[in-house]
């Protein structure tokens, strides 16, 4: 049996292999939250998410072709309107549609919030988005203090309550606007996959 000098040694090197990988995972933890990515919009503007120059920064992941993005671009004009302090984009992941197709999207519903261009789903995998539309709200760090649906009027892809009676998204951003405790910072997201 081994003595209690050679057991010591052995507790405390194990303690600083488990020490040292504990540091390591927060670490890549902490840089894959805060990770500033520059995306593009349509009309070939950079924008840095997230951005330093508001109080945070709303995104709504949208593909044009689903039924929920469209439904849903006044209620997040509306959000901009009412918290003008925030950044505000929408992000089209992948390289599906054309640049008319964009336009398209923007004068039918009069979208005239940035559309940031994902085409190598780096955005969308560093926030993890999966579905169009959900939405996050991020600190200035890259946090995300809010991620899922605006609200809860989407049951699924085709039901949908008369009115929503849960403004998830617009708590958050409130919330968040008064230095509170965000309530609910995470639901599901309900709308079409992310190809």
């Amino acid at each position: 049996m081994p003595d209690s000098r050679t057991l010591s040694k052995y507790y405390n090197f194990v303690e600083m292999k488990l020490f040292s990988t504990t540091l390591f995972a927060i670490a890549i933890l902490f840089s894959s939250c805060s990770k500033s990515i520059i995306l593009q919009d349509t009309q070939e503007n950079s924008h840095q998410i997230p951005s330093s120059e508001s109080k945070g920064t709303v995104l709504m992941f949208i593909t044009p072709d689903c039924p929920l993005s469209h439904a849903y671009t006044f209620n997040f004009k509306e959000l901009a309107n009412d918290f003008p302090n925030y950044a505000y984009y929408a992000v089209l992941p992948g390289e599906h549609y054309s640049k008319n197709e964009l336009r398209h999207f923007a004068d039918s519903f009069h979208f005239n919030i940035p559309i940031l261009l994902d085409k190598k789903y780096e955005l969308t995998h560093n926030l993890k988005a999966t579905i169009t539309p959900e939405f996050f709200l991020l600190d200035n760090s890259g946090n995300i203090k809010y991620q899922g649906a605006f609200d809860n009027w989407a049951i699924t892809l085709a039901r949908k309550r008369i009115k929503p009676n849960r403004f998830w998204l617009k708590n958050a951003v409130r919330q968040f606007s008064k230095d509170s405790t965000i309530v609910i910072s995470k639901t599901e997201a309900v709308g079409c996959v992310i190809e």
